[in-house]
C-alpha cells in the first residue's frame, strides 16, 4: 500500500466553500487518540467540511486508516516517531483552513505551524495527564482553540496557563466509537454464550482489564489485588487484554504469586465485545489516564467499573451508581469496592443498568459530533 501524497482540492461532490480540516497525528497505534483521530476524520466529513488525516509516518505494508482521505509524510518507521519532514509544505499543498493536532508529538509542532502559517486556525488538544514538554505548552498558548476531553484537563490548563486559558479551552468528552456496544445483551444467556465462545468457565467471577502493558497502566497492582482477593473468593478469574513492554514482567509476577489458574493474558484483542459480555466487573488500577476509552466502553456495555480516581477517570462513571472511584493507590479501598459488588448481585445488576444510561447521556457519538461541529463552525 502506498500512502497518498496530498489533496489539493475538496473531495468530489463537496461544495466549493467547504472548510478544509487537517487532522494531524504522528502514527497509528491502538490508543484512544489514534482511534479518535480516525473517528473525527469520518464524522466531520460532509457538506461543511472536507477532512484529511495527515500522519507523520505510516508503514507501506500496514493497513490504511479507515477514513475518507489521508496521507503520510513518510513510509518508514525507522526514524524517531516525532520526525515530520516536509510538514509545512504538505499543509500548504493541502490548503488547510484548520489543523487539529492529536497526540503528544503532533501538538509539539502546533506552535511551528501557527508561526509559519498564521492564517491557519490551530486547534490543539490536551487529552493526557503526562507532563507537557515546552513545545506542547507553547503550541497551546498560540492556538486558537484547545480541546480537552475532561473537566480535569480543563482545570489543569487553567493552572498551567493563567490568564490565557479563559476562552481558549473547551471540553468535549470522548465519543463511544464502538457505538454498537450500546446494544450488547447483558442477560445470563448472553453472558454464558460469550464465555463459551472465549472458552471461559461459566460459574466463575470474572474481572476484566483492557489496557496496553506500559508504565502507568499498573496491571501489577491488579495482580497483587487478585492474590489477596482469591483468599475470599477462590473462583476469581482476571482477564488482561493488551500488549506492551510490561507484559512479561506481569506474567512473571503472576507466576511468582501462583496465579496461574486465576489470570489469563489474552494479548492484543481488537474485538472486545465478547470480553465485555463475559465479564462481571471492569477493573482499573491505572495511575496515568486522560479520559479512558476502555471505561467508556465498559459503561456502555453495562459493565460496572471500579477504578482509581485518576485524572479524567472519575468522569467516565457515576460514583456509587454505576461503579466506584477509589483513591489512587489505595488498594484497601479498591479491594473493598470490588468486594462490595462481588457479594451483592442485585447491586451489580442495578449498577449495570445505570452504567448504560450514563454512557448514553454523556458519550453518545451523535451528541459529541454535534459539539465538535459547533465549535469548529464558530472558530
Amino acid at each position: 500500500m502506498k500512502a497518498r501524497q496530498s489533496v489539493a482540492a475538496p473531495a468530489p461532490g463537496a461544495p466549493a466553500g467547504s472548510r478544509r480540516i487537517c487532522i494531524l497525528q504522528d502514527q497509528l497505534r491502538a490508543g484512544g487518540s489514534e482511534r479518535t483521530s480516525q473517528w473525527l476524520a469520518r464524522e466531520l466529513q460532509g457538506e461543511e467540511c472536507v477532512t484529511h488525516l495527515l500522519l507523520f509516518a505510516h508503514h507501506r505494508d500496514a493497513p490504511p486508516p479507515v477514513v475518507p482521505d489521508w496521507s503520510a509524510l513518510r513510509t518508514s518507521l525507522r526514524w524517531p516517531e516525532y520526525f515530520a519532514p516536509g510538514l509545512l509544505r504538505r499543509l500548504r499543498r493541502l490548503r488547510a483552513d484548520v489543523v487539529i493536532c492529536m497526540g503528544r508529538n503532533a501538538n509539539c509542532y502546533g506552535f511551528w505551524i501557527k508561526r509559519n502559517l498564521p492564517r491557519v486556525r490551530l486547534v490543539t488538544t490536551y487529552r493526557t495527564n503526562r507532563h507537557l514538554p515546552w513545545f506542547y505548552r507553547k503550541s497551546i498558548f498560540l492556538s486558537d482553540l484547545c480541546l480537552t476531553n475532561s473537566h480535569w484537563a480543563g482545570d489543569e490548563l487553567g493552572r498551567m496557563l493563567p490568564g490565557r486559558a479563559s476562552g481558549l479551552v473547551a471540553t468535549i468528552p470522548n465519543a463511544l466509537i464502538r457505538e454498537h456496544v450500546f446494544s450488547l445483551e447483558r442477560d445470563e444467556a448472553a453472558r454464558a454464550a460469550a464465555r463459551r465462545r472465549l472458552d471461559l468457565p461459566e460459574r466463575r467471577m470474572i474481572g476484566l482489564n483492557t489496557s496496553h502493558f506500559v508504565p502507568g497502566k499498573n496491571q501489577a497492582a491488579l495482580l497483587q489485588w487478585l492474590n489477596e482477593a482469591r483468599r475470599k473468593e477462590p473462583q476469581w478469574l482476571l482477564l488482561l487484554a493488551g500488549e506492551g513492554p510490561e507484559r512479561v514482567k506481569c506474567q512473571q509476577l503472576a507466576q511468582q504469586l501462583g496465579l496461574g489458574d486465576h489470570v489469563r493474558f489474552l494479548g492484543c484483542v481488537e474485538a472486545v465485545e465478547p470480553l465485555l459480555q463475559a465479564a462481571d466487573l471492569y477493573l482499573s488500577t491505572s495511575l496515568r489516564e486522560g479520559l479512558p476509552n476502555a471505561l467508556v466502553e465498559a459503561q456502555a456495555a453495562g459493565l460496572p467499573v471500579v477504578t482509581f480516581n485518576t485524572a479524567g477517570s472519575r468522569e467516565t462513571l457515576a460514583n456509587g451508581k454505576s461503579g466506584y472511584v477509589t483513591p489512587v493507590a489505595d488498594m484497601d479501598a479498591f479491594a473493598a469496592a470490588v468486594e462490595e459488588l462481588r457479594t451483592n448481585p442485585s447491586k451489580r445488576s442495578a449498577f449495570s443498568a445505570y452504567a448504560r444510561e450514563f454512557a448514553q447521556e454523556h458519550f453518545d457519538p451523535a451528541g459529541i459530533r454535534a459539539k465538535y461541529c459547533g465549535l469548529l463552525r464558530n472558530l
